[in-house]
C-alpha cells in the first residue's frame, strides 16, 4: 500500500511539474513534512516513556506501603505469639504454686499485666487488619482502573 502511494506521488509530481527546479522544490516540501512528522513521532514516544515510568513508580510506592503494613501486622504477631507464651508459662506457674503467700502474688500480677498487653496487642492488630484490608481494596480497585484503561 505505502509502495503504491510513493509511485503515485512520483509519477503524479513527474507529470505536473516538469521543470527541474520545481521538482526539487516539491521534494524540499515533502522532506520538511517528513521531517516534521518524525519530530512529533519522537515526542510522542517519549512522552509515553515518561507516563509509563510514572505509573510505575506509583505501583512501587503502592507495594512498598502494602510490605509496610504487613510487616507491622506480622511484628505484632510476635509480639502476641511472645505475650501468649508468656501467659502460659505464669500460668502454668501459679498452677503449681499454692494460692497464698506473696510469691503467688506477684504471679499472679505479671499475668494480669500479660493478659492487659494481649488484649491491647489484639485490638491493635484488629485495626491494623481493618486499614491493610482497606489499603489493599484501594489498591485492587486502582490495578482494576488501570486494567480498564489498557
Amino acid at each position: 500500500m505505502v509502495i503504491a502511494i510513493q509511485f503515485s506521488v512520483l509519477l503524479f509530481i513527474r507529470y505536473k511539474y516538469q521543470i527541474w527546479q520545481d521538482r526539487a522544490n516539491v521534494g524540499d516540501l515533502i522532506g520538511g513534512i517528513g521531517s516534521f512528522i518524525s519530530g512529533i513521532s519522537g515526542i510522542l514516544g517519549l512522552s509515553g516513556i515518561l507516563y509509563t515510568l510514572f505509573l510505575q513508580k506509583r505501583a512501587i510506592e503502592q507495594q512498598q506501603e502494602s510490605q509496610n503494613q504487613q510487616s507491622q501486622v506480622l511484628q505484632q504477631t510476635i509480639e502476641l505469639n511472645a505475650l501468649n507464651t508468656l501467659a502460659e508459662a505464669y500460668n502454668s506457674k501459679i498452677k503449681s504454686l499454692s494460692s497464698s503467700g506473696k510469691h503467688f502474688l506477684m504471679e499472679q500480677e505479671k499475668l494480669d499485666r500479660v493478659i492487659e498487653n494481649l488484649e491491647i496487642l489484639i485490638e491493635t492488630n484488629r485495626n491494623n487488619n481493618k486499614s491493610l484490608e482497606s489499603i489493599i481494596s484501594k489498591g485492587n480497585e486502582r490495578n482494576d482502573f488501570n486494567n480498564d484503561q489498557s
